[in-house]
């Protein structure tokens, strides 16, 4: 299909799906487009053209509720029975059908995926190749289960998923990112009123830091080998994962760290490693700070645990953890809708790494959108 057809009948879709949702300017902002279109602005970027209803959403203090319309049924009898397969597979996924088909524009934006990589895939469309990758991230079948299913080339799955997820984590930068000092200040606000123990409060907190691994088995070549715990006398390499996050779970900032030595697993030596200690290093005059656990010591701009014989410091480590949990509680999250990385079969470190980030970038990229199938039986506030 011609894409200028398809961003048409994406944008008439969003338009119906928001009726009564978005202020009116958001027609402006379409008329400010094609304006632009016949003046022949050759934009360095598709992604800045067709995006925009992401840009609008960041935009807004309050991100508006979307309310998708309830479709009526329509008869199955000119659908294939993969159609049908795949199209009861894409329902059961926890994402509305609105922010699955921005996605799909987003990703075809991003202007890497061509007619060769699809025939090199063997998938006919776009539309499909997303629909394999985000059902392989978000359901608990393996690869293998996935292609008897949709009748797809051995391999394919994991191929699909090295080639996206590629793509999407180069623009990591643009959906995870550490906040201004505007943010911070309102971060700062909403932690001040999130705590359960109010006789001992915290200042100038505006995020929670927090490591989670992950194991692949077998362990990479190259790479850390360490038995399990089980007893089992199984063999893997463990991924670090570093993040931090505000009060909502929205990632600020995202490092993936595959071991090499035992050294290198300490969440200390990750932190070394992560970008986001320059960015804290250059905000600590301000007295703006993270939350983090008691495996990051002695750092002056992270508030963590102090020792039991310390005056307060029981009610100090009580107040800490109500607000630090809110990184384990987004960890949590992440896992319960993105299965795969309970499952990680991928076998390069690179396309490990790129998957894990593409993980992040879509959890907050549902956030933002307010997605209520991504958020359902989830609060945060609710902590």
């Amino acid at each position: 299909m011609d894409r200028q057809i398809l961003r048409e009948l994406v944008v008439k879709n969003a338009l119906e799906v928001l009726q009564n949702v978005l202020p009116t300017n958001i027609t402006e902002q379409l008329e400010r487009l094609d304006a632009d279109e016949e003046e022949g602005d050759d934009r360095s970027n598709d992604l800045d053209e067709d995006r925009f209803f992401y840009e609008f959403f960041t935009s807004q203090t309050e991100t508006p509720k979307i309310v998708v319309k309830q479709e009526t049924n329509e008869s199955n009898e000119s659908l294939t029975y993969f159609q049908i397969v795949e199209q009861e597979m894409m329902e059961a996924l926890p994402i509305t059908k609105y922010n699955m088909d921005l996605l799909k524009l987003i990703i075809e934006d991003f202007g890497e995926i061509t007619p060769n990589m699809l025939d090199t895939l063997n998938v006919p469309t776009i539309d499909q190749l997303t629909n394999i990758f985000l059902y392989s991230l978000m359901t608990n079948e393996d690869s293998k289960q996935t292609e008897e299913t949709l009748i797809l080339c051995e391999g394919t799955v994991n191929k699909v998923l090295t080639m996206i997820c590629a793509i999407i984590a180069q623009k990591r930068d643009v959906f995870i990112h550490f906040p201004n000092g505007k943010e911070i200040q309102q971060n700062v606000r909403q932690f001040e009123r999130f705590t359960e123990f109010g006789e001992y409060e915290f200042y100038n907190v505006f995020g929670a830091l927090g490591t989670t691994d992950f194991q692949i088995k077998p362990p990479l070549s190259k790479y850390l080998s360490v038995p399990a715990t089980d007893g089992k006398n199984i063999m893997y390499t463990p991924i670090k994962w570093q993040c931090s996050c505000d009060v909502s779970g929205f990632l600020q900032s995202s490092l993936v760290l595959i071991p090499k030595k035992e050294n290198e697993t300490k969440n200390s030596y990750v932190f070394e490693m992560n970008p986001l200690k320059a960015k804290l290093e250059a905000i600590k005059t301000s007295e703006y700070y993270l939350v983090a656990d008691g495996t990051l010591t002695l750092i002056p701009f992270l508030l963590t645990p102090h020792e039991k014989l310390l005056l307060h410091a029981e009610q100090h480590n009580r107040a800490l953890e109500s607000k630090r949990k809110i990184i384990d509680k987004t960890f949590d999250k992440i896992r319960s809708r993105f299965t795969i990385l309970n499952r990680i079969e991928l076998r390069d470190a690179t396309s490990i790494c790129n998957l894990v980030e593409t993980i992040g970038i879509l959890h907050n990229f549902f956030l933002v959108q307010n997605d209520e199938l991504y958020m359902a039986e989830f609060s945060y506030q609710a902590l």
